[in-house]
């Protein structure tokens, strides 16, 4: 009787480990509490909705909570979950993160720290060491799939 074993595809997780690889070659970068930054309300990054406003909490890689300073005032002047201006998310125009958090930026001119990117690094790195070792055990499953097929057939069970 042969032993049934299931093809492992490992073409997904090839995938997922090159994603990661490219997107720390373009970290996205967090700034530190206390940072002044340019908001946009709705994520509109245009030039006549920009907003100053500040650091209050950094929540994960490129996402913070800002304080906007509106001339005019305004009823909630945080937001939170508020991601970079560069984050994919803001390609999908009216998606609800954008509306509700908008986007944030650099003040123009800013040289952007190299510190300000290591936790966007440090998060892929995590990511991409699991994705090795998922990996590296999914192919050791698969090789040992291949022996016990071998094995069967270099042992003809279905004649016993």
């Amino acid at each position: 009787m042969a032993v049934e074993t299931p093809e492992i595809d490992l073409a997904p997780m090839q995938d997922m480990l090159a994603n990661v690889e490219k997107e720390m070659k373009n970290p996205i970068p967090t700034p530190p509490v206390g940072t002044t930054i340019v908001w946009y309300a709705k994520a509109l990054v245009e030039d006549d909705s920009k907003i100053a406003a500040l650091v209050t909490k950094v929540e994960g890689p490129g996402k913070i909570t800002v304080t906007a300073f509106r001339p005019q005032g305004m009823a909630d002047p945080t937001r939170r979950g508020c991601l970079h201006v560069s984050d994919p998310i803001h390609e999908k125009r009216h998606n609800s993160v954008s509306m509700n958090s908008g986007a944030w930026d650099y003040v123009a001119f800013t040289k952007i720290p190299k510190e300000h990117y290591q936790l966007h690094l440090d998060a892929l790195a995590k990511k991409r060491d699991s994705l090795i070792e998922k990996l590296a055990t999914a192919q050791s499953i698969k090789s040992k799939s291949k022996q016990v097929e071998s094995l069967d057939k270099e042992l003809d069970l279905d004649d016993i």
